[in-house]
């Protein structure tokens, strides 16, 4: 029985002492590892004037080189406005010409379809007849003041008749000669239509004979 009990004694015995040379090995190589993973001083490279110089300059020409193109975007968009607002000026007036080209043909069109009417109307008071009848001359004065009130609202619509009368002189700016007799004679000797004029501008020049 003591036998058995020096035995597993001894044998505890030698486990233990194992145990601390396993210990013993660990730690010391854990020292060594340490040792040889030791940190090391990071080193800083000296970095000289003229680097920082060099790297200065380039930034400043690549800042200058994108002012620039920011400069001459800002001149191609102010550019770009003027001929906008130059286009849309001219489509303004374009359209102001248009309407007044429309204007004057919608005038020129309702003219056209009782010129007949005016024209023969104006010529009859031309040559009108002297009588002592007081009914006719009622009659024809009273039409004489139609007639007249009927022009001046077409004269505030930019509309104008060219009346002219026999013992006018002529007049090339809005009289055209259909016939004359030879003689030199300038004076209006009958007229044959009036003239038109619409906004100012002469449509048709009245016909004469001189």
């Amino acid at each position: 029985m003591s036998n058995k009990n020096s035995k597993k004694n001894r044998k505890n015995s030698q486990n233990e002492a194992n145990k601390k040379n396993t210990k013993i090995k660990n730690t010391s190589g854990v020292k060594k590892d340490m040792q040889q993973t030791s940190v090391k001083t990071p080193s800083f490279q000296k970095v000289s004037p003229k680097n920082t110089s060099d790297d200065a300059k380039n930034r400043i020409a690549e800042l200058e080189a994108r002012l620039l193109s920011y400069e001459n975007e800002i001149k191609d968009w102010k550019n770009k406005s003027i001929r906008l607002a130059a286009d849309l000026q001219n489509l303004e007036k374009q359209q102001e010409l248009d309407i007044a080209q429309l204007k004057k043909k919608i005038k020129k069109t309702t003219v056209d379809s009782i010129f007949s009417f005016l024209n023969t109307l104006q010529l009859s008071f031309n040559y009108k007849p002297e009588t002592q009848d007081q009914q006719v001359n009622s009659f024809i004065n009273t039409l004489q003041v139609s007639f007249d009130q009927v022009l001046n609202q077409l004269q505030n619509q930019g509309i104008e008749i060219i009346n002219v009368k026999p013992g006018d002189e002529f007049n090339p700016e809005f009289m055209t000669i259909l016939s004359e007799s030879g003689d030199g004679n300038t004076l209006v000797k009958q007229v044959v239509s009036v003239g038109l004029k619409i906004d100012g501008q002469i449509i048709q020049p009245a016909s004469i004979m001189v």
